[in-house]
């Protein structure tokens, strides 16, 4: 009987709130369905669930950089000086050749940043913030070629 009832009785608007709640639940249904869709198709790895590499990762290559040694910003007193030694991790013996060949470059950009430096922002976690910026430039400055890591090997402010 409630299915023949007119518009204007009381029961038509218990009706037309199941309606609503059913068109509302129908959408929002449609929506997390195309959202995890769209998640899955984003995320999940290529080549139907297997991890495809196209470079295998070999043992790491350690290219030594020969030891800088410069002078540190003072502002006119005392003469400080810093030496360092480091090491750059790469991945291939390419990437490593690569790296010699650029050592001309990559020395020219420590020493420009070092001689910038006080002694003052070489000393705790300034040494953390050093290699950062220096890593920074390494990666600039070898941009096609990955590095994994600089190490500092020897680092003396005197």
């Amino acid at each position: 009987m409630a299915d023949s009832e007119e518009p204007g009785s009381p029961a038509a608007p218990k009706k037309n709130r199941r309606r609503v709640l059913m068109l509302v639940a129908v959408v929002l249904l449609g929506v997390v369905a195309g959202g995890g869709t769209y998640a899955w198709k984003r995320w999940k790895p290529a080549g139907g669930g297997h991890h495809s590499t196209t470079t295998r990762m070999g043992p790491p290559v350690l290219v030594s950089i020969p030891t800088i040694i410069s002078n540190l910003d003072t502002g006119g007193q005392r003469v400080e000086f810093v030496k360092l030694n480091a090491t750059i991790e790469v991945n291939s013996p390419d990437d490593a050749q690569a790296v010699n060949d650029a050592m001309p470059r990559i020395q020219d950009a420590f020493q420009t940043y070092l001689h910038a430096a006080r002694a003052d922002e070489l000393q705790g976690a300034g040494l953390y913030r050093l290699k950062e910026a220096l890593f920074g430039r390494l990666n600039v400055l070898m941009a096609p070629v990955p590095l994994r890591n600089l190490y500092f090997v020897q680092l003396l402010v005197q």
